[in-house]
Formats: C-alpha cells, sequence, structure tokens
C-alpha cells in the first residue's frame, strides 16, 4: 500500500498552486515517471465581483511553457539521490488517502478555506484550458519521500498581501489528523507556514510537524516535512520532502538538508530560461 501524506491541497487552490498539494507519499513503488496535462492559456472575458469586466490575464513578460517543458524539467531518481524511485501517484489507495487528508484538513483548517474560498471568487479571470501541470514523486527503501509538482497558467498572480493571509491562516490551523491504514494507528499533522524570498517572485516554505502512533510506537514516531513554494511569472514550483522512518528501530531518517534548496535553484534558473529571461 501506498500511505500518501496530502496534508493541504487548499494552500495551492489559494495560491493558484495546484501543483503545490503539499504531498508525499510513503510505500511500494511503481508506475509512470511523471503526468501532464493541460494546454497553453487563453485569456478570456468573465465578470468578477469587482463588478466590471476582466479581459486579460494578469500581466506577464514571460513566455508560456508548455506541458512538455513541465515534464522536462522533471528530476530523475539519480538527481534525487541513491536508493530513490518513483512513486506511483494513481494507486487507488493514494487516491483514498487524498480524499481523507482533504476531509481532515477541511476540518482543522477553516480560515484556510475561508480565504481560498474568497480569492477564488475574486480572481475570475478564466482561461481558454486548465493549466498545464506536471508532477513526479519518489521514495526509498527507508520510506523518505520527495516530490516535485510544476504548475503551468495560474488564474491569478497572488500578492505578498495575499501570500500573508495565507501564512496567517494556515498557521491557525488546529492539527490534522487521519487513520494510517497500514498500521491501524493515527498520523497526526501541524503546520507551520512563512514567507520567502530566495527563489522566483513570490515564495512561502511550510514545514509539516508529523507524529505517527501505532501499536509498535505507542508514544509515536515525530518527524517533519518539508514544502518549498515559489511562482517565477505564471509558472509555480512546489518541492515537497518528509522524513522517513527505520521500521526495526523506529529511528527516523531525514531527507538530505540541502535538497530542496539545491532543486529550487536549479529549477529556478532552467524556468527563467525557458521564459526567455
Amino acid at each position: 500500500m501506498v500511505r500518501r501524506v496530502r496534508p493541504l491541497g487548499v494552500v495551492g487552490a489559494a495560491l493558484v498552486l495546484v501543483a503545490a498539494s503539499c504531498s508525499a507519499k510513503v510505500g511500494p513503488t511503481t508506475g509512470a515517471s511523471g503526468t501532464a496535462s493541460g494546454g497553453t492559456q487563453q485569456p478570456t472575458t468573465t465578470v468578477g465581483n469587482y463588478g466590471s469586466s476582466v479581459t486579460t490575464a494578469p500581466p506577464t513578460t514571460s513566455k508560456p511553457l508548455s506541458s512538455a517543458d513541465l515534464t522536462g524539467l522533471l528530476p530523475t531518481p539519480a538527481e534525487i539521490g541513491p536508493g530513490y524511485v518513483v512513486v506511483d501517484l494513481g494507486s487507488a489507495s493514494a487516491q483514498q488517502s487524498d480524499r481523507e487528508w482533504d476531509a481532515a484538513t477541511k476540518k482543522a483548517c477553516p480560515e484556510l478555506y475561508k480565504v481560498s474560498s474568497s480569492f477564488s471568487q475574486l480572481f475570475t479571470v478564466a482561461f481558454g484550458a486548465s493549466p498545464s501541470y506536471a508532477e513526479r514523486a519518489f521514495t526509498d527503501i527507508n520510506g523518505r519521500q520527495v516530490e516535485v509538482d510544476l504548475t503551468e497558467g495560474a488564474d491569478f498572480i497572488p500578492t505578498e498581501s495575499q501570500l500573508d493571509k495565507i501564512i496567517s491562516a494556515t498557521n491557525a490551523c488546529d492539527p490534522i489528523e487521519v487513520p494510517d491504514h497500514e498500521t491501524g494507528g493515527t498520523i497526526t499533522m501541524t503546520l507551520r507556514a512563512s514567507p520567502d524570498d530566495h527563489y522566483g517572485d513570490l515564495g512561502m516554505v511550510m514545514i509539516m510537524d508529523i507524529e505517527m502512533v501505532d501499536a509498535l510506537a505507542p508514544r509515536g514516531v515525530e518527524m517533519e516535512g518539508h514544502v518549498r513554494t515559489f511562482q517565477r511569472g505564471q509558472t509555480t514550483v512546489s518541492i515537497t520532502t518528509v522524513d522517513g522512518v527505520d521500521v526495526r528501530t523506529h529511528r527516523v531518517l531525514p531527507v538530505d538538508y540541502e535538497l530542496a534548496a539545491d532543486l529550487a535553484e536549479k529549477l529556478d534558473a532552467e524556468i527563467q530560461k525557458l521564459q526567455g529571461h
């Protein structure tokens, strides 16, 4: 079974970071090496709650990236590190876990859902096609998890003040708890978010404090996850890492601390090149 930890899909909605599902996976690994969908975005006229027509997308000088562009940017297992393999994101167990995390997050983060709903109503610029999207996830034998998600063609480009609202609402979340069907225990996650200006035009970092409790670890095993998200033009990048656990000793095995920053630096440079900068 693939244990899929998907703590905060609503952050992706609020920031138009569809790729930033803040997700991670643990377990057996099979399936394709990446997915992509959608196409080039074409603005159309809609009416938002400003009371007037919106005729263009947010201004950008960036060349739109295609699905093929995004898929080509995804890292390979060798770039993640020794022992990592690609995870199947389309398994039935992963999709069931997604639904459980969505329901638990909505219950624990009412303010975040309120903020994201407000933004979705305010920014109603419509596009002629769905955003282009690509993702690839990895795990190793110790359950360490890495995921890279890329999206092109946001409905709006968030401002710093909007990002501040999303961060504040994220920090106001109660602990998120879901059942762990593999062990019969529970997974509890507490979120901490802050702005980040190291990459892209606008970004944030979220830390996920994760506790796993089951019959073999009644006192709980505590580990961390990190989500680094940034937007460059209309291209959004989300990089998620989650620590692993040695199943024999219950010792936490962290993901390489520098991996997310190295990936972000590389992707930011490659995206700017593709965008024509």
